[in-house]
């Protein structure tokens, strides 16, 4: 049986690593989301009440029963506990280090 072989980040595709999801604005910065991924690209279709952040504000959000985005509510914020909020912190620093780039 041979090794696996694992792309490296530079070669994946985002279809890769993430599904495509109806198209929905996020509720905070309007920006049109499309697509989803698990933050250890492990593949994991989203389901209904699964958390997402907004790659471009941060915003913590919520998949409805549609798969479109929608705020969290605060209950739902604080159920996602510290590693929803490494999620965000992440986030914040590539957006911070993208825009210095651009």
């Amino acid at each position: 049986m041979g090794k696996r072989r694992v792309k490296k980040p530079e070669d994946q595709k985002p279809e890769d690593w993430a599904y495509t999801v109806p198209d929905s604005g996020c509720p905070n910065c309007g920006k049109v989301l499309d697509r989803a991924s698990e933050t250890l690209r492990e593949k994991k279709k989203p389901k209904p009440g699964d958390c997402s952040v907004c790659m471009y504000c941060c915003a913590v959000l919520v998949f409805d029963d549609n798969l479109r985005m929608r705020r969290a509510t605060l209950r739902e914020r604080t159920e996602g506990g510290a590693q929803l909020e490494h999620v965000v912190r992440t986030i914040e620093k590539f957006n911070r280090a993208w825009r210095r780039q651009n």
